[in-house]
Order: structure tokens, then sequence, then C-alpha cells
């Protein structure tokens, strides 16, 4: 696992001293994820099958050459079909909220381009020999936006709003028992059980941003405004035509951001996005529909590319709704569904079938063999639509409108369950009711799209665990979560054993989602925009970019 990569170099970690608890953080409710700083970071604790004293504080001074000198200045316009609903990390789990405020947020440690964990604002962690306990040592020259130095009492104020009663994604921290600021610049984390990869996995995703006190209590929120301290600043958002923001002067890492505005402009939808990268309107754009998106492949003044993917799509079903309570008639649906013609008609074969833990991180992926109703079947689904006594069933198929691979698989979907005697009635409704029918089981049948994470333990603890905060289909099964439980605090072996065992009972047996497919980032952006990276998550580091000149 990338999660345990890091080899030791040597040296003890000290026992920490467990002392009293200064604030403790509300648990158990319900959900939603810079620069090098010169650290590397710790490896969790030691796991049975290695030594429990031994832990991780290296360093490393070396930093990557840069292809060529970055510019200064200038503006960069990134389209996006949709207007974000609120920029407050807190209140949002829409993908397209997050593109634009991530870049206003830090965090105490972030995914490396390797999906490894490297360090942000936390310059160096260790880890109690039981695993579980975590002290973070903080940088001493990071602000915020308001120009406040960010101390450990902030990354204590931050984890308590994002587990407080406004917080759409409160339960991501569940396995928190406290959070303590032991000094100006050291926090510790207290776990209820060692999982080590989970709380880290969380802290480098969107659950990791910090947020400055002062600003949230001015405001009221974050809606409209920027509490973090990241490489840029809330400017001005302009409602139906662009967000501005622009470039903090003084930020800690030094050099960046490169640009002075970064600008995200509201297109109508992908196909006006070529136009408007054709005609220079918008400088950047990230497609989702590779039949618009190879059009500007090859285009003069233009660069294209496609890179690897951890998002996926899915079908997701109502289990708090008959009969989607019946396990024979998810599985029927499922052998109903040719995955393959999926891919090829909704995302022009440039996509490839999933299960629950996408193909690029190998060592967990089961082959589709292991689940049962992966194979396109139509009399094995109406057989257990018998067995269930489901005869004339009549569904709605919600849809975000906005999101283009949820307008290619609609009507794909809907065809194929019409031939196994389902009739599929598509509701293509904007991402704001779409968010709404999701969070409050308000569908039938929804296409959902995750961004995907580099380490499971995020969406299986998330999203299909019975308080999981992602938990939009209803699916609840104990022993599920105590395996869940058990594979975060596993050795390498065992955890890979226990995910495999996982996706067995999650498709075979369970099936909260028809796992469809995991796409690939179609980007597209001018040729004089340069330094731009493209991971395989949802944030996007537009603090590398410059305008060449």
């Amino acid at each position: 696992m990338l999660d345990d990569e890091h080899d030791p170099k040597g040296g003890k970690v000290r026992r920490i001293r467990r002392i009293a608890v200064v604030g403790a953080l509300a648990m158990l409710a319900a959900a939603c994820s810079g620069g090098d700083s010169g650290v590397v970071d710790t490896t969790p604790p030691a796991t049975s099958e290695q030594t429990t004293s031994e832990q991780t504080t290296a360093t490393s001074e070396q930093q990557p050459a840069p292809v060529e000198e970055p510019a200064r200045g200038g503006r960069l316009t990134a389209g996006t079909t949709t207007e974000p609903t609120s920029l407050d990390p807190v209140l949002e789990t829409a993908l397209t909220s997050y593109l634009v405020l991530l870049p206003m947020y830090d965090r105490l440690v972030r995914f490396a381009p390797d999906l490894a964990y490297e360090p942000q604002v936390a310059e160096s962690w260790s880890w109690s020999d039981d695993g579980l306990e975590v002290t973070f040592v903080l940088r001493q020259d990071v602000t915020f936006h308001s120009g406040r130095a960010l101390r450990s009492a902030d990354v204590v104020y931050s984890y308590e709003r994002w587990t407080s009663e406004e917080a759409i994604s409160q339960g991501l921290f569940a396995n928190v028992s406290s959070v303590e600021a032991l000094d100006d610049y050291t926090v510790m984390f207290t776990l209820i059980d060692a999982a080590p990869n989970a709380l880290l996995a969380i802290l480098a995703a969107n659950g990791g941003l910090l947020m400055d006190r002062d600003v949230v209590e001015s405001n009221g929120d974050l809606r409209r405004t920027s509490g973090g301290s990241g490489p840029f600043m809330f400017g001005e958002w302009r409602s139906g035509s662009e967000i501005v923001l622009v470039a903090n002067p003084n930020y800690w890492d030094e050099g960046k951001p490169h640009l002075d505005e970064l600008v995200f402009k509201i297109v109508p939808d992908e196909v006006s996005a070529v136009a408007a990268l054709r005609a220079g309107e918008i400088d950047w754009f990230q497609f989702s529909d590779p039949l618009v998106a190879t059009q500007i492949d090859g285009a003069s003044g233009l660069t294209y590319t496609e890179s690897p993917s951890l998002a996926y799509q899915y079908l997701a079903y109502n289990f708090n709704l008959p009969p989607f309570d019946d396990p024979n008639v998810r599985q029927a649906i499922s052998f109903a569904l040719d995955r393959e013609a999926v891919v090829d008609l909704a995302a022009d074969g440039r996509a490839d079938v999933t299960g629950p833990i996408v193909p690029a991180q190998t060592e967990l992926v089961l082959p589709f063999s292991e689940f049962t109703s992966y194979s396109h079947n139509p009399q094995r689904a109406q057989q257990l639509l018998t067995e269930a006594g489901v005869t004339d069933l009549s569904v709605t198929l919600t849809a975000n409108s906005g999101n283009a691979a949820h307008v290619g698989i609609a009507p794909v979907v809907a065809e194929q369950l019409a031939a196994v005697g389902i009739s599929v009635s598509i509701e293509m409704v904007e991402s704001g009711v779409w968010i709404d029918r999701l969070t409050t089981f308000d569908y039938d049948l929804i296409l959902g799209s995750s961004g995907g994470a580099p380490n499971p333990d995020i969406p299986f603890g998330n999203s299909f665990m019975c308080n999981g905060p992602w938990n939009y289909s209803g699916v609840c099964d104990e022993s599920f979560d105590e395996l869940v439980r058990q594979v975060w605090a596993a050795s390498d072996e065992d955890r890979i054993s226990g995910y495999h065992e996982l996706q067995r009972k999650l498709v075979n047996d369970l099936m909260p989602y028809s796992f469809l497919f995991v796409g690939r980032s179609l980007w597209g952006w001018a040729d004089e925009v340069k330094g731009y990276e493209p991971l395989p998550l949802i944030e996007r580091r537009f603090e590398t970019i410059f305008i060449e000149n």
C-alpha cells in the first residue's frame, strides 16, 4: 500500500504522554476532499508484522528542478459549467464548489503526486507506539489571509467546525476522540481505534482544510469569502459570470503562486467550453465528455491531454424504498447492465469498467470474475425479478444534467433495463437539485459520481458504513462495518486480503451501488499555460501554473 511505503531511516520516536484534553470534538454524526516544505512525512505506526518501537521522521532538502523558469504574474481563466453553491468547505460536497474553494486552503498533510503523504502546514508528525496518538509539529511561517498566524488552536477549531452540527461531513472524524493543542505549534490527535492510514487519508483530503475562526465568526460562515491560508485569496464573485481569486502575497511556499489572478468563468456546457478555448475566452478546462473533449485534440494554440483518474461513475439504489431494499432486485439490475456497452456508448471507450476499488489501485483490485452479477445476463436478471415477486416495475432514474457522464449514461442504462422489463423514466435535474435528491434519499435510482480517493479507507468508511457521512444509499451491515475497522488497523498483507473480502461482500451481498466505470481525466488548455501537472485527485494545484511570456 502507498500508505506504508516510507522506509524507516532510524531513530526512536519518544512515547507521547497523554495529557488532559483541552477540547473534545463532537463525534459520530453524519458527511463529505502548497508546495514542498522540505520535510518528508512520518510513517504510521508499525503494523503487527513490524516493530512498533521504530518510527520515521526523515527530512529531505531536495527540490525538483523546474523544467523552465516560471514567469511571474498574469491571469488564468479556468472554465466551469456549474456555478458553486457556496465556498464554505464544511457546507459543501459538490466537486464544482471544491474546484473553486480548494486553492484558498491548506491542510496539515496532503497527497504527493505519487499519492504518498507529504507535509503541508505540518512539517513533521509522529505516532505513539500503540497507534492511538499522532502529534503534528506545525510550520511557524503560515498566516491566514486575514494576516493572523496559523497556530495549533486553529487546527483544533477547524476540526471542531468539521464535526459541528452545521457540517455536512461531520462524521468524517468519528474515530477521533480528541484534538488538543499542546503548545502554539504542536497539536495531538487521539484516536478511538488504531487506524492511522484512515486518519491521514482524511487529513490529506477535503476533511483536512484549515479555517480561520475570526473570519468565520465575523461573517457567520465562509459561503462567499475565504477563511484559509492557501495560495489564492477570495477576490470577487460575479453571480452567473465568474469568481475571481487573487494571489496570496504572503504565502509561505516561497515563489508561489506564480499567477496574479485565478478566475473561474461559468460556461453553459462543454461544447461552449471548446468554443471558449478556441476564442481565448478561457485558458483551461477539464472535460468529462470525451466526444466533446477530443474536438480540441490537435487544435492550433491548444494542448489536449488525457491522464489517469480515480473518479468513477455508479448507479445507486435507495435502500429505504421497496423494491430496492430487496437484494434480489438490486442483483437483477446489475445482471441487466452491460458495463462494456456503457463504456463504449457513454464514454466513447475512454474509460474502464470498475468495481469498488478502481483498476489503478492494482494490489487491492479483484478480477470481475469474483463479482457474481458483473456478467451481462438478462435471463438471470428476469429470473431474479420473478423470484422477488416484482413485475411491471417502473422506476425513475435521477441524473445530474450538468454532468456529461450522467447525460451519456442515463439513456444507455434505461435501454438495458427496459430489455428485462423494467420501465425507466429519466429525470435530468440541475446540480443543486441532484445533490438534494441524493442527500435526502429522494430518488428510486440515481446516477452518482465519486471523485475517487487515493486511499480506499475514505470511501469504504464514509460511503458504505452504517453511519458513514456519505452513505446516501442507506446500506447498513454491522459485520461489514466491523470488517472495515479491522482492515484499517491491519498489517499490509492482512489489509490487502481484507479489502478483497470487503469488495466481495459489498458487490455480492450488499450492493448499495452498481459500479460502472472509471474514466480518464480529459484536459484542454492554451499552449502558453505552463507548469500544470494533472493529478488523479479532485484537487487542482493552480499554484504551480504560470503563463509563458
